[in-house]
């Protein structure tokens, strides 16, 4: 990774322009051009440094509740529950980590939902 991608991942994370064409606004800030920054974005994806690019919410200001949930999962199941956990549309990602809770995610829903029922 150079310079050049450091500046394109800085702007996907706190700059991301609300425009039109976002991708050719980043790469004329950057003196690319926009196919040129669509392919090293690409790039960063291939190489597992980029995971998604979505818009985030303050859920709380919207009316929803969130927490970060831990399981602990045999390793056999890992992809089977992961897979569960992604068909619920409360949860955005989940994410495997070297622990007795082998399983994160995170969880958001309404707040007149029943958190613990929810994440149970």
């Amino acid at each position: 990774m150079d310079k050049i991608d450091r500046a394109i991942l800085n702007r996907l994370q706190y700059g991301f322009p609300l425009t039109i064409r976002p991708f050719s606004t980043i790469a004329g800030s950057l003196g690319l051009t926009s196919d040129e920054v669509l392919e090293r974005i690409a790039e960063l994806k291939r190489s597992d440094i980029v995971r998604q690019i979505s818009a985030i919410f303050d859920s709380s200001k919207i009316g929803y509740q969130s927490v970060l949930v831990a399981f602990k999962v045999p390793l056999q199941k890992l992809e089977a529950v992961a897979q569960e956990l992604n068909a619920n549309p409360g949860v955005s990602h989940n994410y495997v980590r070297t622990n007795d809770f082998n399983l994160w995610f995170t969880l958001t829903i309404p707040k007149t939902a029943d958190l613990k029922k929810e994440a149970a």
